[in-house]
């Protein structure tokens, strides 16, 4: 097909869900307000709401897509936030690029589940586990805040039991 797999997890009352925490001014953080505003964004131009979050894990772009979100469709939106050293509520997620391909349709939109792409947090005690129980297809581990260096000595040993041969890249 020559069209990247758009991977998005579907997420609970979609759009309802941001009117509802405001209804109720329940707080939202910064990385949930990113996709709202890029959700926004698609909804405003071209009439067309995505409720999917990220998959945390890779994507795939168009480098025409990617190119015409930020050169042409989105220049404006986009150079606002360059000036942005830390993460702010007024960015824009980077989902916005698969949005886009959706909305253009040039991306085939698939919603994934944990056993095709889960996020590990690094703090959490059996990383095998996780991957034993879901088997997915991809997997991120996530290094938040909480983490600390006790939890980040595990990964590579961790990487190594589950990967024993080295990849081809790694020769």
């Amino acid at each position: 097909e020559g069209m990247p797999i758009v991977r998005l997890q579907r997420a609970f009352l979609g759009k309802w869900m941001s009117r509802i925490r405001g209804l109720f001014n329940i707080p939202t953080n910064i990385y949930r307000k990113t996709i709202d505003r890029a959700a926004g964004l698609i909804k405003e131009k071209f009439g067309k709401y995505y409720s999917g979050t990220p998959h945390h894990n890779i994507d795939s772009y168009l480098k025409t897509d990617y190119r015409n979100v930020v050169e042409k469709d989105f220049r404006n939106e986009i150079l606002s936030t360059l000036i942005n050293h830390l993460r702010s509520e007024h960015d824009i997620q980077r989902i916005v690029y698969l949005y886009y391909a959706l909305v253009k349709k040039r991306g085939v939109l698939r919603y994934v589940s944990r056993k095709e792409s889960c996020r590990i947090r690094l703090q959490k005690p059996d990383f095998m586990d996780y991957i034993m129980s879901y088997n997915p297809v991809l997997f991120c581990l996530n290094d938040t805040h909480r983490a600390t260096d006790k939890d980040r000595e595990r990964v590579k040993p961790f990487l190594e039991a589950l990967f024993p041969e080295k990849s081809g890249y790694e020769l």
